[in-house]
């Protein structure tokens, strides 16, 4: 690759938002929250405007969203936005933004006419805690303060 490809191709990605999801596995009853972040402004859909997909086997499937009024402007996003999902079943899941740049002020997203058009995802994350597993000691019942064991004695 000659040095001018790949700085067109550095400055594409760092023009990229960022969407950040929950560093530690979420409760199976708390909402998921997500931050998005880029260089510049950006447009997001304002009916849906963070989506999940769950992890089946090697695949990801989008999560059904609840229908919304598709005729509301997009939202403009300029700095960090704080995106919440409410709470899904328990699993394996990423989020995903689409976003556009370059595009027509007060329509809704699908008609904003975006000059660049992209998707950004979050890392995956685990909604619900797994179940407690016992703990495993190395360390013998006596020395944990349990009862010695008998020692056997030679004939």
């Amino acid at each position: 690759m000659t040095p001018g490809l790949f700085a067109v191709g550095m400055a594409l990605a760092a023009g990229s938002p960022r969407l950040q999801g929950p560093s530690a596995p979420v409760g199976e009853t708390e909402p998921v929250v997500l931050e998005l972040s880029g260089n510049g402004s950006l447009l997001i859909d304002s009916c849906a405007p963070v989506e999940l997909e769950r992890r089946d086997g090697k695949t990801w499937i989008a999560v059904a969203t609840v229908p919304c009024e598709r005729s509301q402007p997009a939202t403009l996003v300029s700095g960090p936005l704080t995106l919440t999902v409410p709470a899904p079943p328990p699993g394996e899941y990423r989020g995903v933004v689409a976003w556009g740049s370059t595009c027509a002020d007060k329509l809704p997203f699908h008609l904003a006419a975006c000059k660049k058009l992209g998707v950004a995802r979050s890392e995956a994350f685990t909604v619900g805690v797994p179940p407690a597993v016992e703990p495993v000691s190395d360390v013998p019942p006596a020395a944990a303060g349990g009862s010695p064991t008998p020692a056997k004695s030679a004939p």
